[in-house]
């Protein structure tokens, strides 16, 4: 008998590569969420050293121009800790998205890994059968050989 040919070969290849290319696509989502976040963090942290920083200042004499200057720049961090918490949403959004992708591809290539599996199981059956019966074959004929 031949050997075992996968009749979908190809589009199980196909599907393997669009699992890998989906892959790559979520690590580099993963990734870009990953950045955005530690850009949060950092907005955070240096809001946060402002606000220490302005209330060690105000301990002492601050002008007017200083207090002005200071609340400018806390207001002008807040908005890039906004901005940066829109980026970080979108990149989750992304992320998401891709790992969706990912699931999905994952499950058209593990349906074609099971319908091979299945195939692989019949071919071994029929060529067991096919074995068995070159077998009873042999033996019927051994058996007769010698009566004659």
């Amino acid at each position: 008998m031949n050997r075992f040919r996968f009749r979908l070969a190809n589009l199980f290849r196909l599907r393997g590569v669009e699992e890998d290319k989906k892959k790559r696509e979520f690590g580099i989502a993963l990734g870009h969420l990953g950045r955005e976040e530690n850009k949060l963090k950092e907005l955070g942290g240096t809001l946060s050293e402002h606000e220490k920083h302005m209330e060690e200042q105000g301990q002492g004499a601050v002008s007017a121009q200083e207090l002005q200057n200071n609340f400018n720049y806390a207001r002008s961090l807040d908005g890039r800790i906004e901005e940066q918490q829109k980026n970080v949403k979108n990149a989750e959004d992304t992320m998401k998205a891709k790992r969706a992708d990912l699931a999905e591809a994952s499950k058209q290539k593990k349906i074609l890994e099971r319908l091979q599996d299945r195939d692989r199981e019949e071919y071994n059956h029929a060529v067991a059968k096919e074995e068995q019966a070159n077998i009873d074959e042999l033996n019927t004929q051994r058996y007769q050989k010698p009566r004659q």
